[in-house]
């Protein structure tokens, strides 16, 4: 996904989700980590977020923990 500095990370989120599976799932469902680190502010935009050119954001389904 092409995108610039001021794009939001959770549009990118969204834009990556749509090609991958063409839509439908839930956003909430998946995780947004650069440097193996979660993305938490996903409101905010790449730039904030530390992400350079050339970065690479890894989109991952959130893993549930049962309750103990």
């Amino acid at each position: 996904v092409q995108v610039v500095p001021s794009t939001v990370v959770r549009d990118v989120k969204q834009a990556a989700l749509a090609a991958l599976v063409g839509g439908g799932e839930p956003v909430d469902g998946y995780v947004v980590k650069l440097g193996g680190a979660e993305v938490r502010a996903e409101q905010g935009s790449l730039a904030e977020a530390g992400v350079r050119n050339g970065s690479t954001l890894l989109l991952i389904a959130r893993r549930r923990r049962p309750v103990r």
